[in-house]
């Protein structure tokens, strides 16, 4: 979204600066640099970088924007896509040594045992269990609604990526299930019959949603003359709509 709404400024002649807090731009779409079927996301993720040095944006990595630095500035118009942060759940076992959040895995795939059981079955979820399924570690995808990636907005894309884990040995997946804590070694859950299970595992992943750090862009308020707040900061959701959040502010302007 933050890119996006950049590059739109800049071809509409605004001098615009992008702060970064991170090494490196992307956002959640830097994830798309580890599964191989992803690469149509990672070519957009590139072309956008590329986008920012084309049109002149300021591009500040490693810069935690802060209002005192933003004050100083005395910019016209801000921005805000902070993006959004995992969700919790009161889980008993979910602080454990052997939990994680799904979309922090990646580049740390190595810390991860051979069986691995993941809590959600999103996009997020079910494409971070594929992309460890290519390594070689055998996944299992748990979740509490009747089918994975509900959440998905294309047909196309459920399409393929259905074909995908059909041929995906090391991939299993139980849908209608509710999990009840987490052990040491495995998961306990209660299947849509009401039976109780414990699946044993090294290593649990939990994808069960992003919050918005909205809260977090209102300490912003009154900085610039007209503040936007886009992208998963305004609603967490998928590429399509952070692009459309972006885009339909920036012309705007």
């Amino acid at each position: 979204a933050g890119m996006v709404f950049a590059r739109i400024c800049a071809q509409r002649g605004h001098d615009v600066t992008l702060y970064e807090k991170w090494g490196e731009l992307g956002g959640m779409l830097k994830h798309a640099k580890y599964p191989s079927f992803k690469w149509p996301l990672r070519q957009f993720m590139d072309y956008m970088i590329k986008e920012m040095d084309k049109l002149g944006v300021h591009v500040k990595l490693n810069t935690t924007a802060t209002r005192e630095m933003l004050e100083k500035e005395n910019y016209q118009v801000l921005a805000l896509a902070l993006g959004a942060e995992p969700s919790s759940l009161p889980l008993p076992g979910k602080d454990g040594d052997n939990v994680s959040y799904a979309a922090n895995i990646y580049g740390h795939e190595d810390t991860l045992g051979k069986n691995v059981t993941i809590i959600g079955g999103g996009e997020i979820g079910v494409e971070t269990a594929l992309y460890l399924c290519e390594l070689g570690k055998k996944v299992t995808v748990l979740e509490m609604l009747p089918e994975l990636i509900a959440d998905a907005p294309h047909a196309h894309y459920k399409n393929m990526v259905h074909n995908y884990w059909r041929n995906q040995p090391n991939f299993h997946f139980q849908c209608g299930v509710t999990v009840t804590s987490i052990d040491p070694d495995g998961v306990n859950y209660t299947d849509w019959k009401g039976e109780q299970h414990k699946i044993a595992c090294g290593d649990v992943l939990l994808s069960i949603g992003t919050r918005p750090l909205a809260e977090e862009a209102m300490e912003f308020a009154g900085v610039a003359d007209k503040m936007f707040v886009i992208g998963d900061c305004e609603t967490a959701a998928n590429v399509q709509r952070a692009m459309r959040s972006a885009f339909g502010i920036a012309v705007s302007i």
